[in-house]
């Protein structure tokens, strides 16, 4: 199974969707640095289950994250039977490798997990911009999108990664707002890869 998701993986790339904010009521410029509410306490270690979706096949197993020391987050996934599939060391702008299984371990697949993963535990985003809908308020730059609740909470809902106003990932939380989210689904747009990661005491479908 792990091989098949490599080589389609590799063999699959699309176009990607542009992005497109409907029902705007209101746009400002604001130039701030917003900070990720997540995964944020250094030293504290995060428990999940993940499954990954790939062409219908999927892959499931924990997933451990540790903020190491609030510019580095250590992260593990394993399978079911107790076997390292990736375990990386991510900054904000590099990452490091320390061990994927031989059938993972293609630069594409690595890079691919890496950036997702990179996206999630970044500390700040910078935004140059702020609009409002009927239903969500939504701060956002040319690289990524914070969508919030209408009563703008300090956490996010969605973080959507863009480039060339092209929407690269869709990153969606479900949090009790808190710095441990109880749910994050990461989705490609450009080929059918998804990620679930849910608390260890919720059940994966």
């Amino acid at each position: 199974m792990h091989r098949f998701l490599i080589l389609s993986l590799l063999a699959f790339v699309s176009c990607g969707t542009s992005y497109k904010i409907a029902d705007i009521q209101q746009e400002n410029s604001r130039n701030q640095v917003i900070e990720n509410p997540y995964f944020n306490e250094v030293n504290k270690e995060y428990t999940y289950r993940f499954k990954i979706t790939f062409m219908k096949k999927e892959v499931k197993g924990n997933f451990i994250v540790k903020n190491i020391d609030n510019q580095t987050h250590r992260a593990v996934m394993t399978s079911d039977f107790g076997n390292t599939l990736f375990d990386l060391s991510l900054t904000d702008t590099d990452y490091t490798l320390h061990y994927a299984m031989p059938d993972l371990n293609k630069k594409m697949v690595v890079k691919t997990l890496a950036e997702d993963l990179q996206l999630i535990f970044k500390k700040n985003f910078e935004v140059d911009k702020e609009l409002k809908t009927s239903t969500n308020f939504v701060l956002k730059s040319d690289e990524v999108s914070l969508v919030y609740p209408k009563d703008e909470s300090n956490y996010f809902e969605e973080l959507i990664r863009l480039k060339n106003n092209k929407i690269k990932t869709i990153n969606q939380f479900e949090t009790d707002r808190t710095d441990y989210p109880e749910k994050i689904y990461i989705k490609h747009n450009h080929f059918n890869l998804s990620i679930e990661i849910i608390k260890v005491n919720t059940i994966l479908e």
